[in-house]
């Protein structure tokens, strides 16, 4: 598969160029609105799973506080305790094993498992990583966030928090080539 040309996303400006929520907000929302508009369809199953261990340990939860009473049916609220402490700790188990720090997660045009997007910046640190990750291969490239945001004009980068979003997608793309 050739080059896919710079998707249209509009420009924004990062609020603060030193919070590293905010570089990682703009970064994760330019990959969401950028990778579906090149062709990548974006892929929700794990995410629904997740909802969906969510809601049934609301629901126990639900019962057990609106439809046990008290002094009579203390065991099965006691369950119903339990069983949302487990369905939540099922949760904690699907965001750490497999959803992790993912932007997005799309589906391989080739063909092949879902593909997550992630994009990682540690704490007091100036290195991004962007990582394309599957059950079939991983494959990732750490910069510097000056190389995708900038306070300048030097060089071709963007000026006052402004994103390149050209730095970004070639990155993007150099990642999907490699993961290939």
């Amino acid at each position: 598969m050739g080059r896919r040309p710079l998707p249209e996303v509009e420009e924004s400006r990062v609020a603060c160029l030193y919070c590293d929520t905010d570089l990682l907000k703009y970064v994760s929302e330019f990959l969401n609105e950028a990778l579906p508009q090149a062709g990548f369809k974006e892929s929700h199953m794990w995410g629904n799973i997740r909802m969906l261990v969510c809601f049934i340990g609301c629901a126990i939860a639900t019962y057990g506080h609106f439809g046990c009473k008290f002094p009579t049916e203390s065991i099965k609220m006691g369950c119903c305790a339990l069983g949302y402490f487990a369905f939540s700790g099922l949760t904690t188990l699907v965001d750490w094993l497999v959803i992790k720090s993912s932007a997005i997660a799309v589906l391989d045009p080739a063909g092949g498992p879902v593909i997550f997007v992630d994009v990682n910046l540690p704490k007091f640190t100036t290195t991004m990583t962007m990582t394309f990750r599957s059950s079939a291969a991983t494959v990732s490239v750490s910069r510097d966030v000056g190389h995708y945001f900038g306070t300048c004009t030097e060089g071709g980068k963007p000026a006052g928090g402004y994103c390149s979003h050209q730095a970004v997608w070639d990155d993007t793309m150099q990642l999907y080539d490699d993961y290939r």
